[in-house]
């Protein structure tokens, strides 16, 4: 039962001090489920006392379902949906849950589910930071969370704890080999030094192959090639003081996105030929082979996993014209002969400090100060089509500062905080496309663009929440957060594209401000030790932004576009239990939420050029429910079962909305009240999970056998219906078969995918517009592997 009254130095502390959120069982070995306890409220506490809707994963627990990423995650998540992002693929995976979140990796478009690592908001989801380090545990929090984790969380939040150092010496190698010729190496150390001060450092090595072949080669994209270094030093120059220290070091890189081509079209809606089909097609006709036709074999898939060699850019002639200073005309930035090269690298730079102080028994003070930098390269054609190539550059820089007080003076826990985050985000792309001339109707490169990007933001937020407890059983959580968030944006662009710009790219800017009021009301009562209901009102606040293609509505002169904040308001009720001995763990939660200038990205085709835009599109109401069910049917068995629903009302949307089905409609204006809408995208209706957990004790050591099974229901790739594609449902399997010797090593053989399914991350529908393909990514295949474990 929850008592009136809990010390600093036996709670907040223990929440604070280490970053320690996942306890062990409080009940005998075998005898019930382990107690779970979190630190979503900023203080330590048992997963079934804590009235959110939040599900969490121990170090064990990732291990045996065979977690190895953050995006792995899903397979075990209802209503969470991860997948590519548009134009890149599975290089950068985007979050959603309960259908809020984005699907661009763009660099004005910030996430609406927020990724903390060790409590540091990190921005961007590239880079091998998502290979899971050394955790300790992972936390999701679905829906908003404007109170604690304000930092654009109107979807949820996804915390990634790490293992801190310990005063024990402690040294581990994990090696696995497995399908796709898969390497993967980690080695761990932890050393006390002295009394005060303890030392742990990780270093990591991940390779495998490809799964989508390039045809006629040996190579295959989808590869992972990635190197990390994790170091933390934690020092307690006093009994009331701790410092943790944290540097991360992260580089990844590949060969190119596993994107592949299953349409082709000729000519948009207007009866246009589409320029790189019509340019690809003299360059066959110059060859002596016919030109391109629809669904064209010689370019689409002929098994949805392997891609035709097509890249013709370094083969066309180069018109020198189309370069120089010239107005509008480029700079050869890409030498001719690599503009066919696929690839994309990413590294990162992690730092952070995380200081506590216990000033009494009853008041603690937290100081988190995070760093991150990064840069990622990506050149690739993003419709596959062999006929063009982007090479962007995006490069990431934020810091950020918060201070939190934390008190727990009878019968109220509070904690109260200052927050300040700064970014300078920045974006260089290189589109080259091949083109048909008009005058000798002869393929030549290149006309194409050169943007140059950045931007800047600055967040302040000033936040408390307090639980006051009524009664032993009875408690009310209120809490409130003002966020102010400045952005700035100059974009230079230079080239052939549309609408075009005087001479010289005329850089381009503009700035904004928004601000909010964030809140939380939450009701739980604990009808007896082992059953508790809650029922909340929440909101949450995602900042407004730029578009950063330059665009011109009319005759108007070209400008720098802005989109509105987006709001979230959550109506929930949950209800815990664990029955039967502990044997028996039953969650259930409703949500009602209302979404208001709901933001999405539009393929914007309509003036010659492809433009990425992102605007408000209407308000709408979602509902649904998760539910967990977690059985220990004997002591060695444990079964689980996992569901949820997301249901999507469109409320109001604008005329001629991304988000409005034309085909629904024709002959007439695209309105609300005449169109048909299609769902947001990464939100399938239905999604559930089932697993099973047995444990064998032998002789000597233990055997460990589990199994799950995920199903997610269909989806869309995309918030606009001139890109979009439907993914279909699909389910998806994986064993892990483990020896514990039960002293230095084990050993385990595991197998993702087993069933071999065939399904689909993402994809873009470019048939009708200046792209010209449909193309699509696949999900891995089945793989098999042995990993084995020496620990010293």
């Amino acid at each position: 039962m929850r008592t009136t009254h809990q010390k600093v130095s036996s709670a907040i502390a223990l929440a604070l001090l280490s970053g320690q959120g996942y306890a062990q069982s409080t009940t005998e070995a075998g005898s019930g489920l382990e107690e779970v306890v979190v630190t979503a409220e900023r203080r330590s506490e048992s997963l079934q006392q804590t009235p959110i809707s939040i599900m969490a994963f121990s170090a064990e627990n990732l291990e045996q379902a065979n977690i190895k990423t953050v995006d792995d995650l899903q397979t075990f998540l209802p209503n969470v949906s991860i997948g590519g992002s548009v134009p890149v693929g599975n290089s950068a995976p985007n979050f959603t849950i309960r259908g809020v979140g984005q699907t661009s990796g763009r660099a004005n478009n910030e996430k609406g589910v927020g990724l903390y690592v060790d409590d540091i908001y990190y921005p961007r989801s590239t880079g091998a930071i998502l290979n899971l380090l050394d955790v300790e545990r992972i936390e999701v929090l679905r829906g908003p969370q404007g109170t604690l984790f304000g930092r654009n969380t109107t979807g949820g939040a996804i915390r990634y704890m790490s293992r801190k150092p310990k005063d024990v010496f402690e040294a581990k190698v994990t090696g696995t080999v497995g399908s796709f010729d898969r390497t993967d190496i980690e080695g761990l150390i932890n050393i006390p030094l002295g009394d005060k001060a303890a030392f742990r450092g990780q270093a990591a090595y991940f390779k495998r192959d490809g799964y989508v072949d390039i045809i006629g080669t040996d190579e295959a994209r989808g590869n992972q090639d990635d190197y990390a270094v994790r170091t933390a030093l934690r020092l307690k120059p006093t009994d009331d003081l701790t410092i943790d220290l944290t540097a991360a070091y992260t580089k990844n890189k590949s060969n190119g996105s596993p994107t592949v081509i299953t349409g082709v079209g000729l000519t948009q809606p207007n009866g246009f030929p589409i320029g790189p089909v019509a340019a690809y097609s003299a360059y066959l006709t110059s060859i002596g082979q016919p030109a391109v036709t629809v669904d064209d074999p010689r370019f689409v898939s002929p098994d949805g996993y392997s891609v035709y060699d097509t890249c013709i850019m370094d083969r066309v002639a180069v018109d020198a014209s189309r370069f120089g200073n010239a107005p509008n005309l480029l700079t050869n930035a890409l030498p001719n002969d690599q503009l066919c090269n696929s690839h994309r690298s990413t590294e990162n730079t992690f730092l952070a400090a995380d200081i506590n102080w216990t000033l009494s028994d009853t008041l603690a003070l937290r100081s988190l100060t995070g760093y991150n930098h990064g840069t990622d390269i990506d050149q690739d054609d993003y419709g596959q089509f062999g006929a063009q190539t982007n090479l962007t550059v995006n490069r990431m820089d934020s810091i950020s500062q918060e201070l939190q007080l934390l008190g727990d003076h009878d019968k109220v826990q509070w904690v109260a905080g200052l927050y300040y985050f700064h970014e300078t985000p920045a974006e260089l792309r290189y589109n080259r496309e091949i083109v048909r001339d008009t005058a000798t109707l002869q393929a030549e490169c290149c006309i194409g663009f050169d943007a140059d990007v950045e931007l800047t933001t600055d967040s302040y937020a000033a936040f408390g929440q307090a639980s006051y407890s009524f009664t032993e059983k009875a408690r009310v959580t209120a809490g409130l957060r003002y966020s102010y968030d400045e952005k700035d944006v100059r974009i230079s662009k230079v080239g052939i594209f549309t609408p075009q710009l005087p001479p010289g790219g005329s850089p381009k800017s503009n700035s904004s401000h928004w601000d909010s009021v964030d809140y939380r009301l939450t009701l739980d009562y604990q009808w007896t030790d082992l059953f508790m209901t809650y029922a909340t009102v929440s909101k949450g606040f995602k900042s407004g932004g730029f578009n950063i293609d330059i665009t011109s509505i009319g005759t108007a002169p070209p400008q720098v576009t802005k989109f509105d904040p987006e709001t979230v308001v959550n109506y929930e009720l949950g209800l815990r239990s664990q029955l039967f001995d502990d044997r028996v763990r039953a969650n259930l939660t409703g949500f009602y939420m209302k979404y208001d200038d709901l933001v999405v990205q539009l393929a914007d085709f309509s003036r010659g050029a492809l433009q990425v835009l992102f605007l408000n599109a209407g308000k709408l109401d979602i509902y649904g429910f998760e539910s967990e069910l977690t059985v220990a049917a004997t002591d060695n068995l444990t079964l689980s079962a996992n569901v949820g629903y997301t249901k999507i009302d469109y409320v109001e949307l604008p005329p001629n909305s991304p988000l409005l089905i034309p085909a629904s409609c024709p002959g007439g204006a695209l309105t609300f009240e005449r169109c048909d809408a299609q769902p947001l995208a990464r939100s399938p209706e239905w999604t559930y999970t089932a697993g099973a957990q047995y444990s064998l004790p032998l002789s000597t050591g233990q055997l460990n056998f589990s199994t799950n099974y995920a199903y997610k229901d269909e989806q869309f790739s995309n918030n606009s219906t001139s890109n979009s594609i439907l993914l279909p449902s699909y389910g998806v399997a994986t064993v892990r078969l483990e020896y514990d010797s039960g002293a230095a090593w084990k050993i385990a053989a595991f197998g993702t995918n087993v069933l071999d399914e065939e399904y689909v991350t993402t994809g873009t529908n470019g048939r009708t517009n200046v792209l010209g393909t449909v193309s699509q990514s696949p999900g891995r295949p089945a793989e098999w592997g042995l990993t084995a474990t020496w620990q010293f």
